[in-house]
Order: C-alpha cells, then structure tokens, then sequence
C-alpha cells in the first residue's frame, strides 16, 4: 500500500554542495570548508562548484597557500568561460597574496580580458582581485583606474565589493585620497541588493 504522505513533502535531502552554499552565504567560512571538502561527487559540475566555493572561502579565511592544491583538482574539469574565469581568478588572487604577486597580477590580467570576451557577469569580481591586489602592494593610481573602469563599465555586482571595508582599511593605512572611498561608496549605490 502506497504512503499516505503526498509525494514532494518529505523532508529535503541537502547534499553537502548545499550545505557549503547556505554555509557561505552565512558568512561561515569554516562550515563551507568542512561541507564541501567532504564532497565525492561523480558529477563534474558539483566537483567544480565545491572547490570553487572551498577557495573563496580559503581566501575569505586569509590562507591564500592552501587554494591552489584545492583548485588544481579541478582544473580541468572546468568546462565553459564562466567555470574557467572562476578557477583562473581564484587561482590569481590566491597567488597575489603569496610570494608569487606578479605571476598572480598577470594571470588576473589575463583574466579579466577573458571575462570581457566571454564572461561578463565575471568582469567586475575580476576587476575587484585585481584592485584589492594593487591597493595592498600600494599600487594606488593602478587601482583606482581599475576601479574607475569597472564602474563605468556598469553592472557592477554586490559581491564584486563585498569586502570594501577592508579595501577601505588597506587605502586608508597606505594614505590614498578619499576618492577611492568616495568611488566605493558610489558602487554600493550603484549595486543595490543583489
């Protein structure tokens, strides 16, 4: 004889992708790493999406050293633009805050040209690496052209600034001008809620 529960409202399975997800959007750096670094999955996709989530978050947790091992699993199982910028973006700010900068520098440069083909939604998160990366080697005038042109370019994402308050911190510690506040300001206008 069939359940008496209708089908669709069992309980939910949450797969360990979901998890790492729910766990960064928290802001649980730690969670997103225990849930997806326990991921096996056989689809390429979610292999893909679980280390592309465990390298922000290793970034976010300021341990730049470890995302190259956790992206190179992966590399070649990233498969069109979007997956590819991701992978290659992480990988280059990873190396930026590394004894590698410049190779990080030019890998984020390269980058952001292929974000501009064939990746826009990308171009501005891009855009912010390659910032945050100069502002903290006291590239200033570099940075806020890269900034100024990300704004003007125009959708410019949320998460592209997310972390402006520590850009805020390194610009105001290293005696840039106020106009790179003041631009910073004008991109959470321009964002509004994601």
């Amino acid at each position: 004889m069939a359940s008496p529960r209708r089908a669709g409202t069992g309980p939910a399975v949450v797969s360990g992708l979901d998890r790492a997800r729910a766990a960064w959007n928290a802001g649980e750096y730690e969670q997103v790493l225990a849930a997806a670094g326990g991921l096996r999955s056989e689809r390429r996709e979610d292999r893909v999406a679980a280390a592309i989530l465990r390298s922000r978050a290793l970034l976010a947790l300021d341990r730049p050293g470890e995302v190259a091992a956790v992206l190179e699993r992966v590399r070649n199982d990233a498969k069109g633009p979007e997956e590819t910028v991701l992978v290659q973006m992480l990988t280059g700010a990873a190396l930026t805050r590394t004894s590698a900068r410049e190779r990080g520098d030019s890998l984020l440069d390269q980058t952001s040209a292929l974000a501009a083909r064939s990746a826009k939604p990308l171009v501005a998160e891009v855009a912010y690496y390659r910032a945050l990366s100069r502002w903290s080697s006291r590239r200033l005038a570099e940075a806020e052209e890269i900034v100024e042109a990300a704004l003007n370019r125009g959708g410019v994402k949320r998460r592209a600034i997310a972390d402006s308050a520590v850009i805020a911190h390194v610009v105001r510690t290293s005696g840039a001008s106020d106009g790179v506040l003041l631009r910073l300001a004008r991109a959470e206008q321009i964002c509004g809620a994601e």
